[in-house]
C-alpha cells in the first residue's frame, strides 16, 4: 500500500485540473451562460469535493 500511494497521489494531482476544467465546460454547456448550479454550488465545486472524498477514501 505504501508503494502504491505516491502513484495514486500523482494521479489525483493530474486528474484534479482535468476534472475541474471538464466540469466547468460541462456546466456551462448544460446551462449557458452562467452554468448549472446544484444547491447553490456549481458542478466544479461538487466534482472537486467528490475527488477530495475519494482521496480521503484511499487513506
Amino acid at each position: 500500500m505504501v508503494r502504491r500511494l505516491p502513484l495514486e497521489l500523482l494521479g489525483f494531482l493530474i486528474l484534479l485540473p482535468i476534472v475541474g476544467i471538464g466540469l466547468s465546460w460541462l456546466s456551462t454547456a448544460l446551462a449557458p451562460p452562467y452554468g448549472l448550479s446544484i444547491f447553490g454550488q456549481g458542478l466544479v465545486t461538487w466534482g472537486l469535493l467528490l475527488m477530495l472524498a475519494l482521496l480521503f477514501g484511499l487513506f
